[in-house]
C-alpha cells in the first residue's frame, strides 16, 4: 500500500511527460542540483541575473523555486531519475509582451528554462519544451506562448527559432553596468492545435530574462 501510494502522490507531481522525460513540480530532494544551477556564473551572465555569492544565498533561491514558484518544475530523465534541467510556466506574461498590439485581449503563458552542462546538445530541453508547448496549447488553451533571452545567448536563440518561435519586441537596458539587448518571442498556437506529434508527448498534463540555455 505504501508502495503504491508513493507512485500515486509522484504521479500526481508530473506535469508533462515523454518517452524518456518527465517533468514534476520542485521537491527538497532537488537541492543538490539547484545548488549547483544557482551558482553557476556563466548562467548568471547568460540569464542576466545577481549571482549567488554563499551556498545561503543559493539555499534562499531554491527555497523560492520549492515554496514561492507556482509553477517550478525539474527535467527528470526517466532511465536514470538524473534532473537535467529546470523550467517555470508563468501564467502571465511581462508587460512589455501583453502591450504589444497583435497579442492584445489574448491569453498569453511565459516561459523561463534552464539546463545543467552535462546534458545539453542532448535534445532534452527541445523535447522538453515539445511536451508543455503541445500541453499549453491544447490543455490550458493558451493562445500563445512568450519566452525571451539576452540576444547574446545563442544556443537559446536557436532553440527558440527551431520550436517555431518568433520575436514580437527587444528591449534594452543596463545590467551590471553593461547595455544588454532582450529579445522577446512568442509562438503562436497552431490553427488546429494538435502539434509536435513526432514526439508523441503524453499530456498529464524574468530581472525579466528567462532562464534559457539549451
Amino acid at each position: 500500500w505504501e508502495g503504491e501510494q508513493k507512485s500515486t502522490e509522484e504521479k500526481a507531481m508530473i506535469f508533462v511527460e515523454t518517452n524518456r522525460l518527465f517533468l514534476r513540480k520542485v521537491e527538497e530532494g532537488d537541492w543538490p542540483y539547484f545548488r549547483v544551477h544557482l551558482t553557476d556564473r556563466e548562467k548568471d551572465r547568460m540569464m542576466l541575473r545577481s549571482p549567488c555569492i554563499t551556498e545561503e544565498d543559493a539555499r534562499l533561491g531554491f527555497d523560492w523555486f520549492l515554496n514561492k514558484e507556482e509553477r517550478a518544475y525539474v527535467i527528470v530523465l526517466k532511465e536514470t531519475g538524473d534532473v537535467t534541467g529546470n523550467l517555470t510556466v508563468y501564467n502571465n506574461v511581462p508587460e512589455s509582451v501583453a502591450a504589444q498590439k497583435s497579442v492584445k485581449g489574448k491569453c498569453g503563458k511565459s516561459l523561463s528554462f534552464a539546463m545543467a552542462a552535462p546534458w545539453r546538445r542532448k535534445g532534452i530541453m527541445h523535447e522538453a519544451l515539445n511536451a508543455v508547448i503541445e500541453h499549453l496549447f491544447n490543455a490550458e488553451n493558451a493562445d500563445y506562448i512568450n519566452s525571451g533571452c539576452a540576444a547574446y545567448n545563442l544556443p537559446s536563440m536557436a532553440l527558440h527559432e527551431k520550436l517555431g518561435f518568433s520575436s514580437i519586441l527587444t528591449e534594452r537596458f543596463s545590467f551590471n553596468g553593461q547595455d544588454v539587448e532582450v529579445v522577446e518571442t512568442i509562438l503562436w498556437r497552431p490553427e488546429n492545435c494538435r502539434i509536435l506529434e513526432s514526439f508523441h508527448a503524453v499530456s498529464y498534463t524574468h530581472l525579466r530574462a528567462h532562464e534559457t540555455s539549451q
